[in-house]
C-alpha cells in the first residue's frame, strides 16, 4: 500500500468521519474482531469517544496500521459514503476513472456525475458504489501457459456470474475447477501489484448451475446475423460457500457488520435509450478494482435485445463485469469489445448482455440461484 503517513489534517478528517460511524463498544469491538487489536493499553474507560479516536488514530499513524484501520472501517461499514471516498483518496478503493481520466478529486468527480442533473444526491451514489464494490470479484484460474483473469459479481448467497467464454475451459474439461480462485476484498500495492490478501473462494462439487455459450458473430467483423437468445455467454457459478451471507472481509466475530449481499435480478426492462449512461466496475488484467464511469456511453442495443454497444472503456480481464445505470441499477454483463481492434488499435464499441435477455434465459435456475 502507500507509503504514506497521514497529516494532521487527514487525521482529523478520518476522526470526524469514524465519530459519525461508530459508537466507542462498536468501534472498539470492530478493532478487536477485524484487526485482534485491544487498545488497552492507549485508552482509559473514562475516555469519550472522540479522545480514543485521537489516540488510536494517533498511534495507527505513527506505528503504520492506519491502512488496516481504514480498510477495516470501510469493511464495517460499506455504505458509508464518507468512510468510501477517504479510503479511495490513499487507493484502498476502486479507481474512479471518467471518459477524461482517472479521479482523485471528489469534487471533479461529483461535477461530473452531476453533469444534467438538479439536486443528485452524491452521498447516496458513493453508499451504493461501497456496497456494489463488496459483491465483485476477481476470477482467475492457470490455463495452458498463462492464466486466465477474469471479472464476476454475486447474483445470489452463493452464485457468481461471469460470462461463458472465461471459464470455457472449465466447462469443456481443459483445466480443473478446483484451480479457480474467486478473490473477493483484494488489496494491492501502490503500484497496483495484488497482496496476498483478500477472502478466497473456491468452486463447490456441484459448481456449474448453467451457462450459455458466446456467438462467432461476436467475433466477425461483418456479422451475418444477430446473437440469438441461445448465445447470451454467461455461467453461473456456484462457490464452496456463501458469500453472499458474510460480511465484506469474509468470515468474522464482526457480527454486527451487514452481509455482502448480492444483486437480485431486476424485475424490470431497462431502457437503454432515454438512459445512457452506462458504468461498470471491473478488476482489469487482474489488477486493482476499477469503475469506469460514462455519461453518454450507450450506442446501441440490437433488435433482439441481446446485445449493448457502448462506449465505457474496459481492458482484457472485465470480462464478466457487471454494468450499471445512472443509479447504480444493474443493467447488463460486459462481454466483449470490437472485433476489429486486433487489427486496427482502435475500438468503436464495447458491448453487453442486456439483463432483460439474462433475466428470461436463466428463469430456470431461479431457484439455485436463491437457494
Amino acid at each position: 500500500m502507500k507509503a504514506h503517513r497521514l497529516t494532521g489534517p487527514e487525521q482529523g478528517e478520518l476522526a470526524d468521519l469514524l465519530v459519525e460511524a461508530f459508537t466507542r463498544a462498536r468501534f472498539e469491538q470492530m478493532l478487536s474482531r477485524r484487526l485482534n487489536r485491544n487498545i488497552e493499553r492507549l485508552v482509559s474507560p473514562a475516555d469519550d469517544l472522540d479522545t480514543v479516536l485521537y489516540k488510536v488514530i494517533d498511534d495507527a499513524t505513527r506505528q503504520g496500521w492506519w491502512v488496516d484501520l481504514v480498510t477495516a472501517a470501510r469493511a464495517a461499514r460499506p455504505t458509508d459514503a464518507g468512510l468510501q471516498a477517504f479510503g479511495s483518496r490513499f487507493g484502498l478503493g476502486p479507481v474512479i476513472v471518467t471518459p477524461d481520466g482517472a479521479v482523485t478529486d471528489e469534487r471533479r468527480l461529483l461535477a461530473y456525475v452531476r453533469k444534467g442533473r438538479t439536486g443528485y444526491d452524491m452521498v447516496e451514489w458513493r453508499a451504493r458504489l461501497g456496497e456494489i464494490e463488496g459483491r465483485v470479484c476477481r476470477i482467475e484460474f492457470p490455463h495452458g501457459r498463462g492464466r486466465v483473469r477474469a471479472t464476476g459479481f454475486l447474483v445470489g448467497p452463493s452464485v457468481v456470474l461471469t460470462n461463458h467464454h472465461v471459464v470455457e475451459p472449465i466447462i469443456d474439461e481443459k483445466a480443473p475447477p478446483s484451480a479457480v480462485t474467486i478473490l473477493f476484498d483484494p488489496a494491492y500495492r501502490e503500484d497496483g501489484t495484488s497482496l496476498p490478501t483478500g477472502t478466497r473462494y473456491r468452486l463447490a462439487a456441484d459448481w456449474c448451475i448453467g451457462f450459455s455459450p458466446s456467438s462467432l458473430m461476436d467475433r466477425k467483423l461483418k456479422p451475418d446475423r444477430e446473437p440469438h437468445d441461445g448465445e447470451l455467454d454467461f455461467a453461473l457459478l456456484r462457490a464452496d460457500g456463501r458469500p453472499g451471507d458474510e460480511p465484506v472481509g469474509g468470515s468474522t466475530a464482526d457480527r454486527p457488520a451487514p452481509p455482502r449481499g448480492w444483486f437480485p435480478m431486476p424485475a424490470e426492462d431497462h431502457d437503454f435509450t432515454s438512459s445512457p449512461e452506462l458504468h461498470i466496475v471491473q478488476h482489469p488484467g487482474g489488477r486493482q478494482m476499477v469503475v469506469m464511469v460514462d455519461n453518454e456511453a450507450v450506442i446501441e442495443v440490437n433488435p433482439p435485445g441481446t446485445r449493448v454497444r457502448y462506449r465505457t472503456n474496459t481492458e482484457p480481464g472485465s470480462s464478466g463485469s457487471p454494468c450499471f445505470g445512472p443509479d447504480w441499477q444493474w443493467v447488463a454483463v460486459h462481454q466483449s469489445g470490437d472485433p476489429a481492434f486486433p487489427a486496427t488499435g482502435v475500438a468503436g464499441y464495447n458491448q453487453g448482455i442486456p439483463v432483460s435477455a439474462l433475466r428470461r434465459a436463466t428463469e430456470r435456475w431461479r431457484a439455485e440461484i436463491e437457494a
